[in-house]
């Protein structure tokens, strides 16, 4: 954990403090969104002028402590809210003032853990492993044929619109019946999925197989009120990921907080999640392979989600590039979002009511 402070402020309180950083006056907003991480204490002296900066730091996902001393006698113009403490330096004195920061700082350091990451570095994710396909029309009979005597689920997805965006709506069913052309679906929930569904369009489903996941898309032959006849695909893609992934609500969406030492963070809405990563689109050009800190903030959960990712996919779409993350997330960071994507799993159901 570092700390960023102006030259008065340490000349005055902070003295030979270990960590810190000193910033220039008229740059320091600016240098600090820079180069600090998301945990850094920033102590400037009070001042008007701050208010659009407290409230940049709070915007960027930083969870450190701003402090800010005053020593024009309590004339507050403005209070901060979370994450800002006001010292009164005339009331409390200089020395009352130095031992209260340095309570703070304490409690703070032991709080938190350095996250001071920076790309390319050797990290703790496995190396990515390359798609698998199988094309062979009698392989693809034949893993069709394990989910149907196991009489296993079967994955369906639909696309529904959602503020005018398509989003995908899951539901499940059973291989009734299996041939050498298509394949019959039955006992689909919930039931408005069947009558959604129109015969000729492409239908999205997935799988399992012994210890893996298959992925498809095969053409609807027909279908009944409970029945849904489908053409054996040409292709299936073997799926490692046993991950459920959710597109967030536009209206309340799941935020990232990119951090990239020596660059601003930059705040952006995910376009998918799941328990194993997230998807965004960015104008930033990162590598693969290249691994940076991640802040996540998902809706109806107060706590705020930092991990390492390693970037694993990069697609440039209209002069932005969309980028896939795996995560290295905590049970109880995975527990968070999986909450969140049940959830949203509801929500995009009801969906299917309108």
């Amino acid at each position: 954990m570092n700390i960023w402070t102006t030259k008065k402020i340490k000349d005055v309180i902070l003295g030979d403090l270990s960590n810190i950083n000193l910033l220039n006056n008229d740059t320091f907003e600016l240098d600090f969104f820079k180069k600090a991480n998301f945990h850094d204490l920033i102590i400037l002296e009070y001042y008007e002028g701050y208010r659009n900066f407290v409230s940049n730091y709070n915007f960027k996902g930083y969870l450190g402590l701003i402090i800010l001393c005053d020593f024009k006698k309590g004339n507050f113009s403005f209070i901060p809210s979370l994450k800002t403490a006001i010292l009164d330096v005339n009331k409390i004195g200089i020395e009352k003032t130095k031992e209260l920061i340095s309570f703070i700082i304490n409690l703070h350091s032991k709080r938190i853990k350095n996250l001071d990451i920076y790309a390319n570095k050797e990290g703790k994710f496995e190396e990515a492993h390359l798609d698998n396909f199988i094309e062979i029309k009698s392989q693809i009979v034949e893993k069709l044929s394990y989910c149907f005597s196991n009489k296993l689920n079967i994955i369906i997805t639909i696309q529904v619109l959602e503020e005018g965006r398509k989003v995908n709506a899951r539901g499940t069913g059973y291989i009734k019946d299996l041939n050498n052309d298509f394949f019959i679906i039955e006992k689909i929930r919930p039931n408005q999925i069947c009558y959604r569904i129109k015969p000729e369009e492409p239908l999205l489903f997935t799988f399992p197989d012994k210890e893996c996941f298959y992925e498809a898309k095969g053409r609807i032959i027909k279908k009944t009120d409970d029945l849904i006849f489908v053409d054996i695909p040409n292709t299936i893609k073997l799926e490692r990921r046993k991950f459920v992934r959710v597109e967030p609500n536009l209206k309340n969406p799941v935020k990232v907080y990119i951090h990239i030492p020596g660059e601003e963070n930059e705040v952006i809405d995910c376009i998918d999640i799941s328990t194993l990563g997230i998807s965004f689109y960015s104008q930033r050009e990162l590598p693969l392979n290249g691994i940076y800190v991640f802040g996540l903030k998902t809706p109806y959960n107060d706590r705020f989600i930092i991990s390492e990712g390693i970037i694993r996919n990069k697609e440039l779409i209209d002069e932005k590039f969309r980028y896939g993350i795996e995560l290295d997330l905590s049970e109880k960071e995975i527990d968070i979002v999986a909450d969140y994507i049940r959830k949203r799993e509801v929500e995009i159901l009801d969906l299917l009511k309108d």
